[in-house]
């Protein structure tokens, strides 16, 4: 089995925490595989679990730590960074068979996503759980 360098993001000899993955370099750019996980977490806090796009774009840069790349501007849309054009592709990106709604971790709202409870697995399995009661129980 071949699992490509750039999906690992833990090597010997680094620091690991639970939980936590560090981007492998500084130099590299948000990828929209990692974007649907980072707007999957960031809706799933939210109350009713849904987030607008413009809710998500403004959180993502809490939860990863952006490189030059991810903050040049986009070619395709001059008023957005890449990592923004990333992010608002994952909510786009419907059809996508990778993508969330695809694999029925979201549903599309009138303004961005909503996590459903199969999202919800998804994450939880992950080791990724909110502090507040689930809307689901």
């Amino acid at each position: 089995m071949v699992i490509p360098l750039a999906a690992v993001a833990w090597r010997r000899g680094q620091k690991f925490e639970y939980g936590h993955l560090q981007r492998p370099r500084l130099d590299d750019r948000l990828r929209e595989h990692e974007a649907r996980i980072i707007v999957l977490k960031i809706a799933a806090q939210q109350p009713s679990r849904a987030a607008s796009t413009s809710l998500l774009k403004r959180e993502v840069p809490k939860y990863i730590d952006l490189s030059e790349k991810d903050r040049v501007r986009s070619p395709s849309r001059p008023r957005e960074f890449l990592w923004q054009q990333v992010v608002g592709n994952v909510v786009s990106h419907q059809k996508s068979s990778e993508g969330p709604f695809v694999k029925g971790f979201a549903v599309r709202t009138e303004d961005g996503l909503k996590v459903t409870r199969k999202g919800m697995n998804y994450l939880n399995n992950m080791g990724f759980t909110t502090s507040r009661r689930s809307d689901f129980e």
